[in-house]
């Protein structure tokens, strides 16, 4: 009898055991989950930081790549100049048949809410580029904000894009 008191209280202590050990290993598992999700997060800061240098910023894609000037400094009325660059990379084009956009907020700028296809410089496989000329009456740091759509392909596939538009610009 007391030995299959003891064999039992054994087996139980072994069952919680083996229950820790597994608990354990689901808990660095979520850890390791957490860790990979933080260093995402991380890394999009680092990439949005690298992009808040003044006069240039550098978005680079696996499939494409943004480069979007910009006078840093202006008078007030004073015509300034902006311009995004897009060329695909790999074997991807840009989709000429998507309609692409530029939807920029509203600001001191005298810019449009909306671009499309039309008033963009240069539409291509390989290029897509936007030129823009615009103006404000008031001094101090401004903001140029919005969301750039556009398509780009293989000869399988086709993706879509929506990415954000931040620069900032100091009217003297």
């Amino acid at each position: 009898m007391i030995k299959t008191i003891l064999l039992s209280l054994f087996l139980v202590f072994f069952l919680i055991s083996c229950n820790k050990n597994e608990t354990v290993k689901i808990e660095e598992k979520k850890a390791e989950e957490i860790k990979k999700e933080e260093n995402k997060v991380t890394e999009t800061t680092k990439q949005e930081q690298k992009q808040d240098v003044a006069g240039s910023k550098n978005i680079d894609e696996e499939f494409f790549s943004i480069k979007i000037n910009f006078a840093e400094t202006a008078k007030v009325n004073e015509e300034l100049s902006f311009e995004i660059l897009t060329q695909p990379k790999k074997n991807h084009h840009i989709n000429t048949d998507y309609p692409l956009s530029l939807k920029l907020e509203k600001s001191c700028f005298d810019f449009k809410e909306k671009y499309t296809k039309e008033e963009f410089s240069k539409v291509d496989e390989n290029n897509l580029n936007f030129n823009a000329k615009v103006k404000c009456a008031e001094k101090g740091e401004h903001n140029i904000k919005g969301v750039f759509s556009f398509g780009h392909c293989t000869d399988e596939i086709c993706s879509t894009e929506k990415i954000s538009v931040n620069f900032k610009i100091n009217l003297e």
